[in-house]
């Protein structure tokens, strides 16, 4: 793939870019499709006493899985049949903070698959793969105790994952 970004700074403000090409998400190594991934990042930073930076991320792509046999040996022939293909799409979304020893970090994700009629791939011999929306949402609030060199921090993730029932769950964690 390829990348390009940049930042340009105003007194304490930083203001970045990135954006690329990718091949996506590939099931080997070798590339077997045409379809490459787009993405996108613009932030805002501020430097100094309070360090804080705020990111938006965006990116589409279409993604296939292919099935593969060996046709023949002499000559040598591979067989190759697109057995799945869907349009992927995510946003994000972040902000840090860091205001003397106490850092604050939450980040937001949301992310779509869109399967291609006649392209799902089989989940079980009578079912096949849905559409999905999937999220997930974080926040974690940590102070650095300078005198131990310790850090104590509390976590929670909130996310929508694709399963049977499409249950909410939650993670704490300290």
């Amino acid at each position: 793939g390829i990348q390009v970004l940049g930042e340009v700074n105003e007194g304490n403000l930083e203001y970045g870019y990135r954006a690329y090409v990718s091949n996506g998400r590939l099931d080997s190594q070798i590339e077997t499709d045409p379809f490459k991934n787009v993405g996108a990042r613009l932030y805002v930073a501020h430097h100094g006493e309070v360090e804080a930076q705020l990111g938006a991320s965006a990116f589409w792509g279409k993604n296939a899985t292919y099935e593969k046999s060996v046709e023949s040996f002499d000559p040598f022939l591979i067989d190759v049949e697109k057995i799945a293909q869907y349009e992927e799409y995510g946003l994000a979304t972040d902000l840090s903070l860091d205001v003397s020893d106490l850092r604050v970090r939450t980040e937001f994700v949301l992310n779509q698959q869109e399967f291609e009629e006649g392209l799902r791939p089989a989940t079980s011999p009578v079912t096949y793969q849905r559409d999905q929306v999937r999220w997930n949402v974080y926040g974690i609030i940590a102070y650095r105790l300078p005198f131990w060199e310790l850090e104590p921090f509390i976590f929670i993730d909130h996310a929508k994952r694709p399963t049977a029932t499409d249950n909410l769950s939650t993670v704490y964690s300290a």
